[in-house]
């Protein structure tokens, strides 16, 4: 293999691969290993647009920050399907948090799944399948959310399997020997029904719409916007016809849509439509 091939294979892998084993500004959750290795991991995560199929652990000390996944909207004030995938070889527990006021921490009321009393099922390919609600206060825009499975003989889990979602001191005693730790950005979103456009700076018309979506705007001429699926996906992006205020959706199928509108002054609404 020559070096310039060797180089660019390189490049390659390392765009590819370009997650972040640096959580700041979040607590560190890694693993030690304890005194032997155990294989337990999160293999898929999906929420949402999300679905990261890792399919193993990553790599020692077992902590990663996909941060070059898209970003996933999640609606709040709404339930949201997850689901999640484990390799267990032991009792393990697992969590999930998301920092809904975006101060960087991760406390007790922003745990929104997770082991109690109970371990997951050993197993590989343990499954787990549930909603969570993105509470109504929960601050609008882009925030962390964090998923772990973990196993510690040497805490002496017994029958407590509420994991912490962080280490709890720089010494063995204060990591957790074998899981893993995976973090994720996703973007919680407020949408307003139909009926509540008019209570906006934007409102759209006709709703439902077949081919052109006009926009009517208190605040300024040039806009641009952003439509999403129920998923939450981001499906289409651009700017707003500056000649007529109007969007082009003939691309997209029939279907309930979310459109967020934002303005040069950077006033923005989001508005639920209807493609027929």
């Amino acid at each position: 293999m020559t070096k310039k091939y060797l180089l660019a294979l390189l490049a390659v892998s390392s765009f590819t691969f370009a997650q972040s084993t640096d959580p700041a500004p979040y607590c560190p959750a890694t693993f030690d290993n304890g005194v032997f290795n155990v294989d337990n991991a999160i293999t898929q995560v999906q929420v949402g647009s999300l679905d990261n199929v890792s399919g193993g652990r990553y790599t020692f000390p077992h902590y990663v920050f996909y941060n070059n996944l898209p970003v996933v909207h999640l609606e709040r004030n709404q339930m949201h399907q997850m689901t999640l995938k484990f390799n267990t070889y032991g009792a393990c527990g697992y969590g999930v948090w998301i920092d809904f006021n975006q101060d960087g921490i991760f406390v007790p009321q922003e745990r929104v799944l997770g082991t109690v009393s109970e371990p997951l099922n050993i197993s590989e390919g343990t499954l787990v399948q549930i909603a969570i609600t993105i509470p109504a206060t929960a601050l609008l825009g882009e925030t962390r959310m964090r998923v772990r499975v973990a196993e510690d003989d040497q805490f002496s889990q017994g029958t407590n399997f509420n994991i912490p979602p962080c280490n709890e001191g720089e010494t063995s005693m204060g990591i957790l020997d074998w899981g893993e730790t995976e973090d994720y950005t996703i973007n919680i979103t407020g949408i307003l029904g139909v009926n509540d456009s008019s209570k906006t700076a934007f409102s759209l018309y006709p709703n439902p719409v077949t081919s052109i979506l006009n926009i009517s705007s208190a605040t300024s001429e040039n806009m641009s916007y952003k439509i999403f699926n129920l998923q939450g996906a981001e499906i289409m992006s651009g700017d707003v016809n500056s000649s007529n205020n109007q969007i082009s959706v003939d691309a997209i199928s029939q279907g309930v849509y979310f459109i967020t509108i934002t303005a040069a002054d950077t006033t923005s609404s989001t508005m639920k439509f209807i493609k027929k």
